[in-house]
C-alpha cells in the first residue's frame, strides 16, 4: 500500500467519525504542543559546549592549522584556563601541561612543545593582523611570537572580552 492510499484511507476513517481536515490540523498541532512541553528544546547555555564552539572558532579566525596535534591541545588548554585563571599563576609547566598530557595519553614536555609548535605555526601561517589584534603588545616583537602563556593567557582575555559584549 502507497503513503497516498494510507492517507486516504486514514482520511475516510475521519470523515466516518465526524472529523474533518481542520480537525486533524487541530489535533496534530495540539500533539505538538504537548510534546514540546513536555520535550523543551536544548538551549545551550554558556556550556563547556559554547566554550568549546567559541574557542574552535578563535583559534580558526587566528589560523592556528587544525590538522596538528597542538591545536586540539591548544582547545583544552584555552578551556582549562578559561575555567580556572589560576592555572596560569600557579605555573603552567606544573599544572597546565601535566593536565593536558594525562588527558592525551602524553608526558608534559610533549604537550609544551606541542603547543609551543602550535604557536609557532600560527606564527608563521596564520592571519597576523588578527594575531596582533588579540596579543597587542603582549607578546615578544624581537622573537617574532608569543610564549605559551604570553599567548594563553591573552587568548582567554579574548574570549573572556567577547562574553561580556
Amino acid at each position: 500500500m502507497t503513503q497516498k492510499n494510507r492517507a486516504t484511507e486514514m482520511l475516510e476513517l475521519l470523515k466516518e467519525n465526524g472529523y474533518d481536515m481542520q480537525d486533524l490540523i487541530n489535533l496534530l498541532s495540539d500533539v505538538e504542543q504537548a510534546v514540546r512541553k513536555e520535550n523543551p528544546p536544548d538551549v545551550p547555555e554558556k556550556s563547556k559546549t559554547t566554550i568549546e564552539w567559541r574557542v574552535g572558532n578563535l583559534l580558526k579566525g587566528i589560523g592556528m592549522p587544525m590538522n596538528i596535534l597542538g591545536y586540539q591541545y591548544m582547545k583544552k588548554a584555552l578551556i582549562l584556563v578559561y575555567e580556572n585563571e589560576k592555572i596560569l599563576h600557579c605555573g603552567i609547566t606544573k599544572e597546565l601541561y601535566p593536565t593536558i598530557a594525562k588527558e592525551f595519553g602524553t608526558k608534559p614536555s610533549r604537550a609544551e612543545r606541542a603547543l609551543r609548535h602550535s604557536i609557532e605555526a600560527t606564527f608563521d601561517r596564520g592571519n597576523l593582523e588578527i594575531l596582533h589584534q588579540v596579543l597587542g603588545f603582549s607578546y615578544s616583537r624581537v622573537k617574532g611570537k608569543a610564549t605559551n602563556s604570553e599567548f594563553i593567557s591573552a587568548l582567554v582575555e579574548t574570549l573572556k572580552q567577547e562574553e561580556l559584549e
